[in-house]
């Protein structure tokens, strides 16, 4: 809508399992013309189980708009109470948004977003609520997975392959594992961070060791490292991907565990 009234915006994209812009896995801001201006790795394609990394994300890449700009929030479909409502709230709060546009489908929600609507409204804020088009219907649980796995297989399709040394240090948890970093690395989804937490690359670790304090990586990156590359902090997250990035599974969590896959 704001693309056909001719208006500039930038663009956060807040869903991380379905995102209509972006890297699945990731949270990540969009300039007015369209190109990324930054990422927040969150290593998961559900928001819940990885709640407070996703949250962190939400605020790091908030800060990044310029104070005078137009944005525009795409927000995940999840509205249940009480995840649903506190997770829209809080990005009305940190994100200091003038209006909440709640969509829901005939086939449930309505009551979800209504709630959602009235809690908005009585902060201030603009909030309709639109019933979508009948032939918005929910996408099954298989045909998602298979969109996340095709957008990360184009994303993968050219990499280049490198060794990384990361002493323990550098190695953010963040993602909390079961079985210590090094069982979760083989085979996972992960980040090159900057000193703010965003992504300076995503990639796949194909084997890891330990040796002399740190941990010996042989993966393949979406970019090649520059000189930063020894100063970086590696995020794994808990997904895990086969060499040509297309979805294996999930390495399990142990906590904020609260349901199947998204």
């Amino acid at each position: 809508m704001a693309e056909a009234a001719g208006l500039s915006f930038w663009v956060l994209e807040t869903d991380p399992g379905q995102p209509a812009r972006g890297v699945p896995g990731t949270v990540s801001l969009f300039r007015p013309d369209g190109t990324l201006a930054a990422a927040y790795f969150v290593g998961d394609f559900s928001p819940v189980r990885v709640l407070p990394v996703f949250l962190d994300g939400v605020v790091c890449l908030g800060r990044r708009v310029p104070r005078d700009a137009a944005l525009i929030v795409d927000t995940c479909g999840l509205v249940a109470p009480p995840l649903g409502l506190s997770l829209k709230l809080f990005k009305v709060r940190v994100l200091d948004v003038t209006a909440c546009i709640c969509l829901y489908r005939t086939d449930g929600g309505k009551r979800h977003v209504e709630r959602i609507a009235d809690v908005v409204r009585s902060r201030g804020r603009q909030a309709p609520v639109i019933e979508a088009s009948p032939a918005a219907r929910a996408i099954p649980a298989t045909a998602r997975q298979r969109r996340r796995s095709a957008l990360l297989q184009e994303h993968f399709s050219r990499v280049v392959e490198t060794t990384l040394t990361v002493p323990r240090e550098k190695v953010d948890s963040s993602v909390v594992i079961e079985g210590g970093v090094l069982g979760c690395m083989r085979g996972s989804y992960i980040a090159l961070l900057d000193d703010e937490g965003c992504v300076l690359a995503l990639g796949i670790c194909q084997d890891a060791r330990e040796e002399a304090g740190s941990l010996v990586l042989r993966c393949v990156l979406d970019r090649e490292p520059g000189s930063e590359i020894s100063t970086v902090t590696v995020r794994p997250g808990r997904i895990l991907l086969e060499p040509d990035g297309s979805f294996q599974g999930y390495v399990r969590a142990a906590s904020l565990d609260t349901g199947q896959p998204a």
